[in-house]
């Protein structure tokens, strides 16, 4: 038994001709009721074409539209108590539409108090927001239950959201698995022979078998689809077999579309096929699956890499740099000096005034509480970086590093490194002063990031120096 149709677009039952006390309708009220009409037949249109990005939205603003109706007949001193009577209990000759509506529209009198005897808004009444845009903010006043959702049949012109192209998706896998199951083939083996007879121990039934050697036309496949479909639409009878994407968006199918999803599913088991039974093809597949899993092997290692990066490498831990002379600096007489002494550091052997008048310097300032093994870290990392520079960027770098000039600088962070990158020769030495007593009292408890050996690190890093001694030392701007 396939699940039951959607039901039929609303179309809204004819205005009741409610009277008013003098006998005749109030002409703004006709006039509104004109509009509301007016609104319906554009949300037809909008459920017949399924534009709508939320329909049960759309279904609640049809009830709000008739309690807009009923709050006007308040307000004009009409008979609103056979309004209501009439929109909850149509006629008997009335349409399936609005017999369906009817049902869920049964909750309008727990989203509206009226009035019966002053015929009169009461200050509880819900206010109808402005649509524009197909967006509606709900009510201001306490909401009644929400109208169920509209069933969306799966097919390929529905599928036009996010959550029915998963929901989609979910049914494809689904009939997936169900064809294996009635061909008794799991995901670990391999595809048998179609001309071979195989039986279920259990049920005693034969298995039907695919022939991936001809298209989905051929005739033994399609009673191999058939048999699908009807074991696939026989286990969807039970609510609790729906795919979890399936139930969110309230889907539902028919035989030929469970038939074109069969289809589908062959298609791709075939490619299993080819794999077991062509060896170039079955090569392919493992040289893929292996390369796939070592991506995922490396970008499970740079993740793990990535989340100590900020806490290993904050702007408090690397190096302070310095384009010029201290002033209360004795080593340099003036900055012209200082000039002199980074280039013969760096390497440069004329250092004459107008060879230096366009060269320009940074004089690494090395931290007093930073061990060596960190500040070579550092430095590979830069020179790393400007290596696989192109020319046209290491071009825009127009400082020289200059390293090891003995400039230190004796500020201690706010914040305790990890263990690796910690002078143990200046903490016991800053400790024995009661100054640093507060900023050291947690310096050398946080160990090294997990995992981390500090001599595969050394080396690693030693071997980056090594790769880039031959590269200019440059700094950016």
């Amino acid at each position: 038994m396939l699940p039951p149709r959607p039901p039929p677009p609303f179309s809204p039952p004819p205005v009741p001709n409610v009277q008013s006390h003098n006998g005749c309708i109030n002409n703004e009220l006709s006039m509104e009721v004109k509009r509301l009409k007016a609104k319906c037949r554009h949300l037809n249109e909008a459920l017949l074409t399924r534009k709508s990005p939320n329909l049960e939205l759309q279904f609640l603003f049809v009830d709000i539209l008739y309690l807009q109706f009923i709050e006007e007949c308040n307000i004009q001193g009409i008979n609103s108590l056979g309004a209501v009577v009439f929109w909850l209990n149509p006629p008997q000759e009335a349409t399936n539409e609005g017999r369906h509506h009817t049902q869920a529209s049964g909750e309008i009198n727990q989203l509206i108090a009226v009035d019966r005897t002053t015929k009169r808004r009461t200050n509880g009444s819900p206010q109808l927001h402005k649509l524009e845009g197909e967006k509606f903010d709900g009510l201001d006043s306490n909401p009644g239950p929400q109208a169920t959702l509209v069933p969306v049949l799966l097919s390929a012109d529905a599928c036009t959201t996010p959550e029915l192209k998963k929901a989609k998706s979910a049914l494809q896998s689904f009939i997936t698995r169900t064809f294996r199951s009635v061909c008794g083939v799991s995901n670990k083996e391999s595809w048998p022979d179609p001309a071979d007879q195989r039986f279920n121990e259990i049920t005693n039934q034969e298995y039907v078998s695919p022939v991936f050697a001809a298209d989905v036309k051929d005739i033994r496949n399609q009673r191999v689809f058939i048999a699908v479909a009807d074991q696939a639409l026989n286990d969807l009878k039970d609510p609790r077999n729906h795919p979890k994407a399936v139930r969110t968006v309230n889907a539902t199918w028919d035989h030929d579309l469970i038939h074109e999803l069969a289809e589908n599913s062959f298609n791709n088991l075939k490619r299993d096929w080819k794999k077991q039974n062509n060896p170039e093809a079955h090569e392919k597949g493992e040289i893929k699956k292996r390369a796939s899993r070592r991506l995922y092997r490396r970008k499970t290692k740079l993740s793990q890499i990535k989340k100590v990066v900020e806490e290993f490498l904050c702007n408090a831990r690397p190096q302070s740099y310095a384009s010029g002379p201290d002033s209360d600096d004795d080593t340099y007489e003036n900055e012209a000096a200082w000039k002199r002494g980074m280039a013969k550091l760096s390497g440069v052997k004329d250092v004459t005034q107008n060879a230096l008048a366009k060269m320009k310097f940074l004089e690494v300032i090395t931290p007093d509480w930073r061990a060596d093994e960190l500040s070579d870290l550092f430095h590979a990392l830069h020179q790393l970086y400007t290596s696989n520079l192109e020319p046209q960027e290491a071009n825009k770098f127009i400082y020289t590093r200059v390293r090891d000039t003995g400039r230190r600088c004796h500020r201690i962070p706010a914040h305790a490194p990890y263990d690796v990158g910690i002078s143990s020769s200046w903490l016991d030495k800053s400790r024995a002063d009661p100054s640093n007593v507060a900023i050291l009292h947690d310096w050398g408890k946080y160990g090294n990031p997990n995992g981390l050996d500090v001599a595969a690190l050394k080396a690693a890093t030693d071997r980056a120096l090594e790769r880039t001694a031959s590269t200019v030392d440059v700094s950016k701007k």
